[in-house]
């Protein structure tokens, strides 16, 4: 369910919400294991779940805290919205502001191991950003190199890629129904995919 506040300037879309009446509690989905640390979670994690929870609010319903699931270790963790929370979470919203306001991008993150699985990828470009400043070595291409046969592009994130035989196969989930495509030579994997075999190396595969 999606959700947006003028006031605050944001909207989000929230996993699950639960509740009776006007009571509700935000429940986040995380793929990872629950982090040991202090507050349950990481500063990132905490702040999403609070402003959800004050959109949430901005729509008339009470939140006094939310959950993040991790599916890996499948645990709930319960985050209090206390006053610190709350003000961490618009001061982020604010400074996210002045930052697009101001039209610099900020640097990328120093090989991040965030940066593989994240989304956004392919919009930041933290490889190709730092070659462009510092040089070094060459980033992988998210390109293939050749023209002569038209190479498949694969970015979703509900796939898997198997090797049969002398061929690639994509698989595909979209709407809950899996559709196979077969990968007879060469292209771009931009995705968190499943892969099932180790002989990629005689193919012309690019992994951004």
């Amino acid at each position: 369910m999606d959700f947006g506040s003028a006031r605050l300037g944001i909207i989000a879309r929230l996993d699950l919400v639960e509740g009776e009446g006007r009571h509700v509690t935000p429940v986040d989905y995380k793929r990872g294991k629950r982090p040991h640390v202090a507050r349950g979670a990481y500063e990132p994690e905490r702040v999403q779940l609070c402003l959800q929870a004050m959109l949430l609010e901005e729509h008339g319903y009470e939140c006094i805290e939310g959950i993040i699931y991790y599916a890996a270790s499948r645990e709930r963790v319960r985050i209090p919205f206390d006053r610190e929370l709350r003000d961490m979470s618009l001061a982020a919203v604010e400074g996210l502001r002045r930052l697009a306001e101001e039209g610099e991008i900020p640097p990328p993150l120093e090989d991040s191991p965030k940066c593989p699985r994240c989304s956004l990828v392919g919009i930041c470009l933290p490889a190709e950003i730092s070659f462009l400043h510092r040089g070094g070595e060459l980033p992988r291409p998210l390109f293939v190199a050749r023209d002569d046969d038209p190479p498949v592009y694969v970015q979703s994130h509900r796939g898997a890629v198997r090797k049969r035989g002398e061929t690639l196969v994509i698989e595909i989930v979209i709407l809950d129904q899996r559709l196979k495509t077969i990968f007879l030579h060469f292209g771009v994997i931009h995705a968190t995919l499943s892969f099932f075999t180790s002989h990629f190396f005689t193919h012309h595969l690019y992994l951004p």
